[in-house]
């Protein structure tokens, strides 16, 4: 942890991204803010559906997360219903498959 205190900043100030491939490995950071501003943070980062560390990483990227669109729920919902008809349809597909196989071999 000390080495990594010493060491120069990465980021010189030119507001380019930072590279975070290299960077696997998570570190707990503690910000002191006022609690109007936590809220805000916590309910940004929720409304983004990121976590309040990839929020902040974001901010510092210049690449702040957006907020869902108002009808992200409308469009999960919309998505599970047609997965339910594409696993159904398989179903069909599937047995089909199998009558066809059945009546191929009762040809010959």
């Amino acid at each position: 942890m000390k080495a990594m205190l010493d060491e120069t900043p990465r980021d010189a100030g030119d507001g380019s991204p930072i590279d975070c491939a290299a960077d696997t490995q998570a570190i707990r950071v503690t910000l002191r803010m006022s609690g109007s501003h936590a809220v805000t943070l916590a309910s940004r980062a929720r409304a983004a559906d990121v976590s309040q560390g990839t929020y902040v990483a974001r901010l510092i990227d210049g690449t702040p997360a957006q907020p869902l669109s108002p009808d992200h729920t409308q469009a999960i919902t919309a998505l599970m219903a047609s997965t339910d008809r594409l696993a159904a349809l398989s179903v069909d597909l599937n047995a089909f498959m199998r009558l066809l196989g059945r009546a191929q071999k009762s040809e010959l």
